[in-house]
């Protein structure tokens, strides 16, 4: 499979071929349905909401089963504004794959912004407590109970998620090691250095974003 090599399209065929193949509901469905999600995909990644939201819709009354074609659905559906109908289909995902943590996230995203914050409150503790170290939900639980005047609570949730802090820094050191290893140095030390902050001073993760730095500068 072709890689375009250009930073801001960098593996993105083969990282979508592979995190479809990781699903383990979708690994019987025929080439042609993965050939309609990466083209579904690309066009979510470049802008076209429009296109993915029907790829993603026609898929999924093709193949009920396949959850992550209703999750793209509905997070097009988000980012296109239609929020009711992002909130409907992650609702009917949710329902269905209760353990499915990312169409859980999503929905209490289109709940949030549809200002149903105690519904969205709900989902949100459901998460925390299947996985207390995800940032993105602690974030939302602490604006929410800032929003209700929870103050305590919203601090509490801010506590925590910086305690994740050296977790953060390690995703950015992961992709300035696949920029790296493309030869891409530029985007590996900018990556660094726009991220190097997140990590504490005194941790390894710290000390390795300067060694990595110092090597490419070389």
């Amino acid at each position: 499979m072709r890689i375009i090599r250009n930073a801001s399209t960098l593996i993105i065929i083969p990282v979508i071929v592979l995190s479809f193949l990781s699903c383990k509901n979708e690994r019987h469905l025929p080439q042609e349905a993965l050939a309609q999600y990466i083209n579904g995909k690309l066009s979510y990644e470049n802008g076209n909401l429009n296109k993915a939201y029907q790829e993603f819709i026609d898929l999924s009354n093709k193949h009920t089963n396949f959850r992550e074609a209703y999750l793209m659905a509905a997070k097009s559906a988000y980012f296109l504004g239609e929020y009711p109908e992002a909130e409907k289909i992650l609702s009917k995902i949710w329902e269905k794959y209760p353990d499915y943590y990312d169409s859980g996230y999503w929905l209490g995203r289109a709940l949030l912004i549809q200002e149903k914050n105690e519904e969205a409150l709900d989902v949100f503790i459901i998460l925390n407590k299947n996985n207390p170290n995800d940032f993105r939900v602690l974030q939302q639980l602490a604006l929410i109970s800032m929003e209700k005047e929870d103050l305590l609570a919203s601090m509490d949730y801010c506590k925590q998620a910086l305690l994740l802090r050296d977790e953060m820094a390690q995703i950015a050191l992961t992709l300035a090691q696949i920029y790296y290893s493309q030869g891409l140095l530029d985007e590996a030390y900018n990556v660094l250095k726009e991220n190097k902050g997140i990590a504490t001073n005194d941790s390894t993760i710290y000390a390795t974003f300067e060694d990595v730095m110092e090597n490419i500068s070389k």
